[in-house]
């Protein structure tokens, strides 16, 4: 329809990086037309209605924004779609290393925030999870939030610079501003901030707020582009950099979150879409008051079984006998440490010794480590180890050791192993009376299987992770994935 395509998107650091991102994607298909990109900012009060006005008489073509800050009106005379990845959508809080330790009675933490109304009711979130997995040291000291507005580098800075302990921020922003892998990303400004931000990282703890106890806001993450409706030629070119996934998830947060807003008031909704399911992570504040949270799967499951008597495990079965320490290493491995279990960190290992990055495999395993007042970073919220910390952006070096179990060597890891301790078995009841089973590990599964080879056949279920993919690969077909032990049993229950 027209000779070339105008992009137009505001003119913070954030805003430039994620309009080059859809002016490069585009460009690669090298198509007849001229490519123009402009910039600018908005009265704050207008905000993209003032881009909008442009749109609709055509002195533009498309609109980049972040995904949040829209939504699809089917009575607009817009058209709104996702294109390219999505961003992380997890928030991040970024500590200074001088508050930890300190001697104040309080900490104070600023809490990021936009034109959207939920945005600072998060830190009812935060507040509850700082709460159970701060070190210990620091959960008897009083919090206090504050909001913080403004472009993503000027809250950085103005965090940096004052007095203040924290700052929680979308993890996507600082990943953003951090890209170097476009070819605008030398202009100046662009470099300036990019220097300013790593240096700010560099120099704090942090803290990756699992989705689970913090759920994003709708379309966290990702880039929207809004153009005219009836651009069937733009349609046929963005549709190339649309990835259906991100569009599916993020349609479902943005039409959930409508629903849940009245009368209940949304703490945040995430949809993750994964190979073997969608994961459906929910907060919300209900009429009394009180916060209830949502943490399932919504997948195709295998058949139920016929009664309760044939699962395995039994509810008061106990898988393992006892779990032994290897204490070779008087001191932590050096790097950054993905921990397993609780029992893989050795009790005598000292904080002041950690080379790296603490990272958990799930919310027990980062409690517990919290607990004995060791800073941890963040876990993969018990989806397994193909949920990437996604940390390139935030350390110098983001390879894991792993500290697990020394009976783990048959099934295949993504990180290289320290071994921290023995896992014995206790003894398995006659397992060909039962029908179904789940198994917490592929160590279990395999001796299970050596034993009672007839139960190849059988019913199968994991969590998601390399149990799940080693039990698959071994007996040559899919297994059921529920997200914990509790959710197996209570759908068999049902």
């Amino acid at each position: 329809m027209y000779s070339s395509i105008r992009i137009t998107s505001r003119k913070s650091a954030l805003d430039k990086i994620q309009g080059y991102l859809v002016f490069n994607a585009i460009r690669k298909f090298k198509l007849d037309k001229t490519m123009e990109i402009e910039f600018n900012d908005p009265p704050e009060l207008e905000n993209y209605q003032y881009f909008k006005k442009d749109l609709l008489v055509d002195k533009v073509d498309v609109i980049v924004h972040s995904h949040k800050n829209v939504h699809q009106d089917p009575n607009s005379d817009t058209e709104i779609f996702s294109v390219l990845k999505r961003g992380d959508s997890r928030d991040v809080l970024l500590f200074k290393r001088s508050s930890y330790p300190n001697n104040s009675n309080e900490i104070k933490i600023f809490i990021s925030t936009d034109q959207n109304e939920h945005s600072f009711k998060k830190h009812l979130n935060i507040d509850k999870f700082l709460k159970t997995y701060f070190p210990l040291s620091l959960r008897s000291k009083s919090i206090h939030y504050m909001p913080s507005k403004g472009d993503t580098i000027n809250r950085l800075e103005e965090w940096y610079n004052s007095d203040l302990d924290g700052l929680v921020l979308p993890k996507y922003e600082i990943d953003r501003l951090l890209l170097r892998d476009y070819p605008q990303c030398d202009e100046e400004d662009l470099k300036r901030v990019r220097e300013t931000t790593q240096k700010i990282v560099l120099d704090s703890l942090f803290i990756v707020i699992p989705l689970s106890e913090n759920p994003s806001l709708p379309g966290e993450g990702g880039i929207a582009v809004e153009f005219k409706k009836g651009r069937e030629d733009l349609i046929v070119i963005l549709e190339k950099i649309v990835l259906h996934c991100v569009r599916e998830e993020i349609t479902q947060e943005k039409e959930d979150f409508q629903k849940l807003s009245l009368p209940f008031n949304s703490l945040g909704i995430s949809y993750l879409k994964r190979g073997y399911g969608t994961i459906l992570l929910q907060k919300k504040i209900n009429p009394d008051g009180s916060i209830s949270s949502i943490k399932e799967l919504h997948t195709s499951h295998q058949p139920k079984a016929k009664s309760i008597s044939a699962l395995f495990p039994q509810p008061n079965y106990i898988s393992y006998s006892n779990k032994t320490s290897i204490e070779n290493l008087s001191t932590p491995p050096t790097g950054n440490l993905y921990v397993t279990l609780s029992e893989a960190w050795q009790s005598h290992w000292e904080e002041k010794n950690i080379g790296g990055i603490i990272w958990c495999a799930g919310l027990k395993a980062m409690k517990d480590l919290a607990d004995r007042d060791i800073w941890v970073s963040g876990c993969s919220d018990g989806f397994g180890e193909g949920e990437d910390p996604d940390l390139s952006k935030f350390l110098v070096n983001s390879q894991f050791l792993k500290l697990t179990h020394a009976e783990s060597t048959s099934v295949i890891s993504r990180y290289k192993r320290v071994f921290t301790y023995h896992l014995e078995l206790n003894e398995f009841p006659d397992l060909t009376t039962f029908t179904h089973f789940f198994w917490s590990s592929g160590y279990q599964f395999q001796n299970a299987l050596e034993k009672y080879p007839s139960i190849k056949n059988s019913f199968h279920a994991s969590t998601p992770g390399i149990t799940r993919i080693f039990i698959q690969k071994t007996i040559g077909k899919p297994i059921d994935t529920f997200l914990s032990y509790e959710d197996w049993l209570l759908y068999h229950s049902r």
